[in-house]
């Protein structure tokens, strides 16, 4: 297992959730086109219609995604740097596309349910499963 693997490991098994696959992605940041999953069809609750926002943590290769969250920002800043990450807030735009992903149940670190998406990690549906999300690759 690689560092950035098992620094996002050590992350996503504090969180107590499960993740998105973004595996491969070379776009690691950015917003989207409306047709990689961000428009409320992908597992966050959303009907469609509702604001999306993003939160990277280029760190550890994992994109959180959020659909009607206020609180979406100061989430990114905060629990990022309670794990000693930096991260990237993403206003108005969904992470980018990926190969597949992991619906994250509301719970532990997470006030709502999300969407996570992996970048350049080894195993992202292992990862998922194991920290107790649903993979939807």
């Amino acid at each position: 297992m690689n560092t950035k693997s098992f620094a996002l490991a050590l992350v996503m098994g504090s969180l107590l959730v499960g993740c998105k696959d973004k595996a491969g992605d070379s776009g690691e940041t950015g917003g989207t086109d409306g047709t990689d999953g961000t428009d409320g069809t992908d597992g966050t609750g959303g009907d469609g219609g509702g604001s999306v926002d993003s939160c990277d943590w280029t760190d550890v290769g994992i994109c959180f995604e959020f659909t009607d969250y206020a609180d979406a920002e100061a989430w990114c800043t905060d629990v990022a740097a309670g794990y000693g990450l930096s991260s990237t807030f993403y206003g108005g735009e969904g992470c980018p596309s990926t190969d597949g992903e992991c619906a994250l149940p509301a719970g532990g670190d997470f006030p709502v349910a999300a969407t996570a998406y992996y970048y350049g990690v080894d195993d992202p549906q292992g990862q998922c499963e194991e920290s107790g999300g649903t993979w939807n690759g």
